[in-house]
C-alpha cells in the first residue's frame, strides 16, 4: 500500500445531458452552454433503411419526400452520421450481437446529427421533425459544461481494505485475477494527464482509441487523472496503488475537435470503446446526463442508451453513474422503468454512499450521499467521498506530474469504485473458470453480496461491493 498524502478533493461536475461527475452544490461556475444553439440529433424509426450519400439522405423505402421539403428551407443545412464506425460494420455487428443474445439490437445506422449556421426557428424545426412519421426522436444535441473547484477533506484510502468499510480490494488481489489481469477497461472520459509519475503502467500499456481529434472542452484533466489512479496507479512504493492495477485500459475522449469547435459525442465514444472490448471486459462511462429536474445516469439520452444495450448485449459489463442530481428515478417524469420505461440496459447504475471517518457530507457510512441520483434503478454504491487518488495536487503538491488529491467524491469516484470490482470479480472468474461474466452476472454477484446501504437517508443507491464474498460467491458457481 503507497504513503498517503496529505488531504483534499476532487469532485467535478458538468452542466447538461452528460457530463464530469460532482455534486451540484459544489460547482463553480454554469455550463457555457446546456444544449447546442446549432446542431440537432435525430433517430429514424426502425426499418426505414435511411442512411447518408453524398451529403443527402435516401432510402429505398421510406417517403422521404416531407422531410425533403423540411430540409429545403433549411439552405445551411449539413448532414452527417452521429457514429462514426462504418456502417457496414455496424450492421455486420448488430446482426452478431441480436443472434448470440437473442434481444433484438437498436440501428445505430439511424442516428444522424443536423448542424446549421442559423439558430432562428430550431424550435419549430425540431417540432417539425418529430411530427413526422418516419422520425422515432429529434432533440437538441446536448454540450458538455466545466468542471467544478475541488474543496478538500480529510481522507485516506481506506476505500481498498476490508469490508464493510472498503470493498476489500486487497482480499481480491491475493487471489488468481483478483487484481484484474485477465480483463480490458475501457474509461469513456473527456481527458488523462498520463503523464503522471503513478501511471506509469498506464502511460506504456493503456490503448488510446482517438474519437476523432482529442480536444478538451474544459482545459483540465484532473477528472480523468483521478479515475485513471483509483482503477490503476502504479503498484509501487509511493502515492497511492490501484484497485485493479493488472487490468488493461483503453482510453476514449468523449468530446471532439471538429473544424476548431470542441464537440461532445458521448454515444459515439462508447460504441468505439465497445470495439476494444470483450465478453466479460468492463465499459466505465465517467459521465451523467442532465434531465429537465437534474443529473442522472446517462442512459437518459436515446443514443447512449442504444449504445450502452449493445455493448451488455454483446457480453459487456457496462458500469455508469447515477449522476450528482439527488433525483429519484422512480418518479413519474422519468418513465417506469427508468429510462422511458425502456427495458432494462443491462448496465450497473452506481449512487454514492457515504465514507467512514469522512467529514465531507452528514450521513452514516453506506448512507446515499445527499447529491446522489437514487431509485429502484441504482444497483450499487461506491464511496462518493474522501477518495485518495492521483490528481488536483490538494493533498500533494509540486508539479502536475505529482498531484493526489485527498476528496475525489460524487458518483465519479463512485462508479470508478463499483468498475474496479466488476473487473476484478470478472478476472477472477475467468482465470478460475475461462469463463466470462455477462453485465447482469456481474451486477447480481456484486449486489447479493454486498455490504448492506445505511437506511438512515432515504433513496435507494444499493450495497457496496464486497470483493470477498463476491468472489466465494463466484466460486461456488
Amino acid at each position: 500500500m503507497r504513503s498517503p498524502a496529505r488531504l483534499g478533493l476532487a469532485v467535478a461536475v458538468l452542466a447538461l445531458f452528460a457530463s464530469l461527475l460532482s455534486p451540484p452544490p459544489r460547482e463553480a461556475g454554469a455550463a457555457s452552454a446546456e444544449i447546442s444553439d446549432a446542431r440537432v440529433q435525430v433517430k429514424f424509426r426502425p426499418g426505414s433503411a435511411i442512411r447518408l450519400r453524398r451529403g443527402e439522405l435516401r432510402s429505398h423505402s421510406a417517403d422521404l419526400a416531407p422531410l425533403k421539403r423540411l430540409f429545403g428551407s433549411l439552405p445551411d443545412l449539413r448532414i452527417e452520421r452521429l457514429f462514426s464506425t462504418p456502417e457496414r460494420a455496424l450492421d455486420r455487428r448488430r446482426g452478431e450481437i441480436a443472434a448470440r443474445s437473442g434481444r433484438p439490437q437498436p440501428d445505430l445506422n439511424l442516428y444522424f446529427r443536423l448542424a446549421f449556421d442559423e439558430t432562428a426557428g430550431l424550435e419549430r424545426l425540431l417540432d417539425s421533425l418529430n411530427g413526422l412519421d418516419i422520425v422515432e426522436i429529434a432533440y437538441r444535441e446536448p454540450q458538455p459544461p466545466p468542471p467544478p473547484v475541488t474543496p478538500s477533506f480529510v481522507t485516506r484510502q481506506g476505500y481498498r481494505g476490508p469490508a464493510p468499510a472498503g470493498i476489500d480490494a486487497l482480499a481480491a488481489g491475493a487471489t488468481a485475477g483478483g487484481m484484474g489481469a485477465k480483463v480490458r477497461l475501457a474509461d469513456v472520459e473527456y481527458g488523462w494527464n498520463l503523464l503522471h509519475e503513478d501511471l506509469d503502467r498506464v502511460r506504456a500499456r493503456a490503448l488510446r482509441i482517438n474519437n476523432g481529434s482529442f480536444c478538451d472542452p474544459f482545459l483540465g484533466d484532473d477528472h480523468g487523472t483521478a479515475v485513471v489512479g483509483e482503477l490503476a496507479a502504479d503498484r509501487d512504493t509511493l502515492g497511492v496503488t490501484g484497485l485493479i492495477p493488472r487490468a488493461a485500459l483503453t482510453l476514449v475522449n468523449s468530446a471532439v475537435d471538429r473544424a476548431g469547435a470542441c464537440v461532445w459525442n458521448l454515444a459515439d465514444a462508447i460504441n468505439l470503446a465497445h470495439t476494444s472490448l470483450g465478453a466479460g471486459d468492463v465499459l466505465l462511462i465517467e459521465q451523467q446526463a442532465r434531465s429537465a429536474s437534474g443529473f442522472v445516469p446517462v442512459e437518459w439520452l436515446p443514443a447512449v442508451y442504444d449504445a450502452i444495450f449493445s455493448a451488455t448485449s454483446d457480453g459487456i459489463i457496462v458500469v455508469e453513474p447515477a449522476g450528482n442530481g439527488g433525483q429519484d428515478l422512480d418518479a413519474p417524469e422519468f418513465g417506469s422503468p427508468f429510462p422511458r420505461g425502456l427495458p432494462d440496459s443491462g448496465a450497473i447504475v452506481v449512487g454514492a454512499g457515504g465514507a467512514p471517518a469522512c467529514e465531507s457530507w452528514p450521513g452514516a457510512p453506506r448512507a446515499r450521499i445527499g447529491f446522489s441520483t437514487y431509485g429502484s434503478r441504482v444497483d450499487l454504491q461506491g464511496w462518493g467521498e474522501c477518495v485518495v487518488t492521483t490528481g488536483y495536487g490538494d493533498l500533494y503538491g509540486g508539479t502536475r506530474n505529482t498531484f493526489y488529491t485527498g476528496g475525489f467524491a460524487g458518483t465519479s469516484s463512485a462508479a470508478a469504485m463499483v468498475a474496479a470490482a466488476a473487473a476484478s470479480l470478472s478476472s477472477f472468474t475467468e482465470s478460475r473458470t475461462g469463463e466470462q461474466l455477462s453485465s447482469r452476472q456481474a451486477r447480481s454477484i456484486l449486489e447479493s453480496t454486498g455490504s448492506a446501504q445505511d437506511p438512515s437517508i432515504a433513496g435507494q443507491i444499493g450495497p457496496l461491493p464486497n470483493l470477498r464474498a463476491a468472489l466465494a460467491a463466484a466460486a461456488a458457481m
